[in-house]
């Protein structure tokens, strides 16, 4: 127990010790359902920033994640089939976005096992806004690398270890 404390993620270390003892995983048929509460655009921002500085310092190669995120991917795959099959690029764009909204929105139903609980158009607005906060989530996390979390700041060290901050 000692051994995780000196990490903010500390569920992700542990599955990665018992995986290092080659312990093998298997995958529940059940979803792990989680109630999150309600929660501001601004909140989800926060956690999502926090993750993110997680994320870079735990896997350095998570610093590539920003090509994976919708918008700029289809940007860039758009632009790529407009140079070599001079395709609109625009209108790949577009139809590149709608087919991961699609895709997303099969996903989530999947998981969910059935109907949301809220409408198609409450899920395009929500998806619309995260994939557009996407890039910025993560620069946002690139400028500081301090975590605040719970009553604490806390310093990320590279390899997912942190030190908490104290206030002289």
């Amino acid at each position: 127990v000692n051994t995780l404390a000196q990490y903010i993620a500390e569920d992700y270390f542990m599955a990665k010790a018992i995986a290092d003892r080659g312990w093998r995983f298997s995958m529940a048929t059940q979803v792990a359902m989680q109630n999150s509460g309600s929660y501001s655009i601004g909140q989800f921002q926060s956690r999502m920033i926090r993750w993110t500085k997680l994320r870079i310092n735990m896997l350095p190669g998570t610093v590539l994640e920003p090509v994976s995120e919708c918008f700029l991917a289809s940007l860039i795959i758009g632009w790529a089939a407009h140079y070599v099959f001079r395709w609109d690029m625009m209108v790949f764009f577009m139809c590149h976005c709608l087919a991961w909204f699609i895709s997303d929105y099969i996903q989530l139903t999947g998981v969910q096992g059935g109907a949301l609980c809220f409408s198609k158009l409450d899920f395009a607005v929500a998806w619309f806004i995260r994939e557009s906060m996407a890039v910025q989530i993560f620069l946002s996390a690139l400028w500081d690398p301090t975590i605040s979390w719970r009553t604490g700041r806390y310093r990320l060290r590279c390899g997912g270890t942190a030190e908490e901050i104290l206030d002289v």
